[in-house]
């Protein structure tokens, strides 16, 4: 914030004042030829000034900024990217490969909505899966640094075609000014089917790249 400085006019008053002499001329006239006497009276004469003193300006000093705090994590405005890539091997089943993409934008210091979208291939064919997602992380500057993360969404493959949601915790590993961190945790989901009602749970490993 710029602060216009107060500027402070004076005028600079100037007075003077003289006396001008007065001149008395007395003269005394005898019938003898005595010289006469003149006698002048002179009245000092007398100058003043006054000269109005200019007031002092005062300074106004803009105040310094304090020094950059250390910047949380998740501040507000961040873009927060997580690429998913995953490979599954179970015997009599086949290899199961997936890789996607997860995007989350710091709408508040710490309040991180966000979208989720994987590709999935099994044996039996391909599909997918869509997710909504909500992170918290505290308002804290420490390069270990807690999370929650809920989310819903729908899975959709030749496997399993469920609506599903969940949590997860755990925490952000890194410097929190750094551009990438390694997010640790634990998760558990419930999908539901049209005939059951199943639980899964896991560990969590990610990378999360942040940007500006």
């Amino acid at each position: 914030m710029k602060h216009g400085g107060l500027v402070a006019l004076s005028v600079l008053g100037i007075m003077l004042g003289i006396a001008l002499p007065e001149r008395a001329e007395a003269q005394t006239a005898t019938s003898t030829a005595a010289p006469a006497t003149a006698t002048v009276t002179t009245a000092p004469v007398s100058t003043s000034t006054r000269t109005a003193s200019r007031p002092k300006r005062k300074r106004r000093y803009k105040p310094s900024m304090a020094s950059t705090p250390e910047e949380y994590r998740n501040p507000r405005g961040r873009i927060i990217l997580e690429p998913l890539i995953g490979l599954a091997y179970e015997e009599g089943e086949g290899t199961t490969f997936l890789f996607g993409l997860q995007i989350g934008y710091a709408v508040l210091t710490g309040v991180v909505p966000g979208f989720r979208g994987v590709f999935i291939t099994t044996p039996e064919g391909a599909g997918g899966e869509v997710a909504g997602s909500l992170t918290l992380t505290p308002p804290l500057s420490w390069s270990i640094t807690p999370y929650v993360q809920g989310e819903a969404g729908r899975r959709f493959d030749p496997d399993l075609e469920a609506w599903f949601y969940g949590v997860n915790g755990g925490a952000y590993i890194g410097d929190p000014a750094s551009r990438v961190a390694l997010r640790v945790g634990y998760r558990w989901q419930r999908f539901i089917t049209e005939d059951e009602v199943l639980e899964d749970t896991g560990p969590v490993l990610a990378v999360s790249f942040f940007v500006n």
